[in-house]
């Protein structure tokens, strides 16, 4: 059941590391009649098993991910970061993360540079103020499958991108549960700022706040890196074209390097 949305949606900011294990909830059966002094307890297994969801059968888990201990917390704004390396295939990025309140506005991106305004951002998954989770489709927000999100529980997100295609996939779930297909092959943003790579993620909110996980960010593919010589430089550190930075040489002290060529001062 696919519904629109509203368009929405980014500051710099920094991060370290954390990604949440959860347990189970376990719920002990209340005791009828207390034990008598001269009889032991037996053991009840319904007493320490894990409970199930009556609607889904299956278990039970913590939502709040313990030790819950969140590595970036974006509040009213933009928060980027530059990925370890570019991605110029496909992507698969991993994050956990736990909005602030029930209707929240707020989402998670990826973009090609420091994400400071919506246009910046091929990928955005939203935690829509309506309560439901959606992704960026276009020039739309949409969900193949509704999900509903709750305050202080911690969601799961793997998104999956073809660079090759401008799509992506996106799977949701509480953490620790299963997780849904929440939508497949949503288009780039339609007016993203992107050529041919990602290589930064971030987040945003219109007040609440929205706690994340440091993601994981897996690339395939390869990039062709350029050269000081394919370039035509003969000074300065020019980028490579794929995440790294080359040595061209240095002038004169009586010269300056200007875009990779020696001029006297």
């Amino acid at each position: 059941m696919k519904k629109p949305g509203s368009l929405l949606l980014v500051g710099s900011f920094a991060i370290a590391a954390l990604v949440g294990s959860c347990g189970s909830v376990h719920e002990g059966r209340p005791e009828l009649e207390p034990p008598r002094a001269s009889e032991s307890s037996p053991s009840d297994p319904a007493e320490s098993a894990t409970p199930m969801n009556p609607l889904s059968g299956l278990p039970v888990h913590d939502p709040t991910c313990s030790p819950a201990a969140p590595d970036v917390t974006v509040s009213n704004g933009w928060r980027s970061a530059a990925a370890s390396q570019a991605a110029f295939d496909t992507l698969e990025l991993v994050v956990i993360a736990r909005p602030g309140a029930a209707n929240l506005d707020g989402l998670v991106a990826i973009g090609a540079g420091e994400l400071a305004d919506f246009p910046d951002a091929a990928i955005l998954v939203r935690f829509a103020d309506d309560g439901f989770v959606d992704a960026r489709d276009g020039s739309t927000y949409d969900k193949d499958i509704p999900f509903t999100y709750e305050a202080g529980v911690w969601y799961t997100i793997v998104i999956s991108v073809s660079l090759t295609t401008r799509t992506y996939d996106v799977d949701v779930g509480r953490c620790g549960e299963p997780r849904q297909p929440l939508i497949r092959g949503a288009a780039f943003r339609s007016d993203a700022i992107v050529d041919d790579r990602l290589t930064t993620w971030g987040a945003w909110t219109s007040s609440a706040t929205l706690e994340l996980t440091t993601p994981t960010w897996v690339v395939s593919g390869t990039c062709a890196a350029a050269t000081c010589e394919s370039l035509a430089h003969v000074c300065g550190e020019p980028s490579n074209g794929c995440g790294g930075q080359l040595g061209c040489g240095s002038c004169g002290s009586d010269e300056v390097c200007v875009s990779g060529t020696c001029w006297g001062r």
